[in-house]
């Protein structure tokens, strides 16, 4: 893991020159550029809003009275969500979509990963910036900023080291794309983003605790409007088990990427 920070150290500017490159890819050509990242998540909260509380007639939970309330509980679960599977969905063509770069030696590849969800990141925090300033001016607020600070850290941890056993996986295993979409699509009903965890029945929710995303989502709604859920154990297991699985990730990368240029 030394070896690791060591070369992530290393190679900072060119880490911030890659992601650069990629959030500018992403808007090239186009006329409003970067500001299609706050349009989006505005556009996504009010058509949200509309199918699920006039169309659906939804309620957040049973004591849930406000639209504003299901509005926003549902888009600080869905923006958690997004992070997740953008970054997980592409990272099987981190490697070898870049067949240059696996082919110069000197060439850093633990760096992809990194900078992809870096990249993710960045728009992920674009949409709780546009989540926040909706927060601010139709609800209320009750910001927890240790808890959200600490909540970024472990959820960026978490994706990023999986996206290391995705990306190097998907070299030697193709499916691996397919079964990532397939897992990610069943975890969006899964996950706390359309309900609250309190509306799950007690003999169902060990199938929503067991998911990590889950604690993650009720943690940030805990963190920005201080609602009633209640770290647990499983709670704890998600955080650390993130610090395992990027230890373990990063091991895995560096001793299977040996062979990427003879498979590629």
């Amino acid at each position: 893991m030394y070896k690791y920070l060591k070369i992530i150290l290393a190679n900072i500017f060119l880490i911030k020159t890659l992601v650069s490159r990629e959030i500018g890819q992403a808007y090239k050509g186009s006329f409003l550029g970067i500001i299609w990242s706050f349009i989006y998540p505005i556009f996504m909260i009010l058509i949200y809003s509309f199918i699920f509380i006039y169309v659906f007639k939804a309620k957040w939970g049973e004591t849930g009275t406000s639209n504003t309330e299901f509005a926003l509980m549902l888009y600080s679960g869905l923006i958690v969500y997004n992070f997740f599977t953008e970054c997980l969905n592409s990272s099987p063509t981190l490697i070898t979509d870049n067949p240059n770069y696996v082919k110069k030696i000197l060439f850093p590849l633990e760096i992809l990963p990194l900078v992809r969800t870096i990249r993710c990141f960045v728009i992920f925090l674009i949409n709780f910036f546009v989540l926040l300033v909706f927060s601010i001016c139709f609800y209320h607020l009750s910001l927890d900023i240790l808890t959200l600070i600490g909540l970024f850290f472990f959820l960026f941890i978490f994706v990023l080291s999986l996206s290391y056993f995705a990306s190097a996986i998907a070299v030697y295993f193709k499916d691996i794309t397919q079964i990532i979409i397939i897992c990610t699509s069943v975890l969006l009903f899964l996950s706390p983003v359309f309900y609250p965890l309190s509306a799950i029945p007690e003999k169902l929710r060990i199938f929503i605790d067991i998911n990590p995303l889950s604690h993650f989502m009720e943690i940030f709604r805990y963190a920005l409007y201080g609602t009633q859920y209640q770290p647990n154990m499983l709670t704890l297991i998600a955080f650390i088990s993130s610090l395992f699985l990027m230890f373990y990730g990063v091991i895995f990368f560096n001793k299977v990427k040996r062979g990427f240029a003879d498979v590629i």
